[in-house]
């Protein structure tokens, strides 16, 4: 993988979706599946964004908390995700 699109989001299950349909197509578009991950740091929403989630990247692994926290600590959390994925 040589780059990975960050996405952290909380309660903004209609937006990702959008957006991730577009980046999903793109990316297929362009036929660069094995160059280009996607990471959704989802913030513990209460709007279905994880049924979005399931449905839009079905074998996507769910790394996160289930409950919510702000600032410094989510971009800490975001990085580490990052880091995991790619070693």
């Amino acid at each position: 993988m040589k780059f990975q699109i960050l996405i952290p989001t909380y309660n903004r299950g209609e937006t990702l979706q959008r957006n991730l349909n577009y980046l999903l197509s793109e990316i297929k578009n362009h036929q660069l599946q094995s160059d280009i991950g996607i990471i959704v740091s989802d913030n513990a929403s209460t709007d279905g964004t994880f049924a979005i989630l399931e449905n839009l990247l079905p074998s996507f692994k769910k790394e996160g908390i289930d409950y919510n926290i702000s600032g410094y600590r989510k971009l800490n959390h975001i990085i580490l995700l990052c880091h995991r994925s790619m070693y």
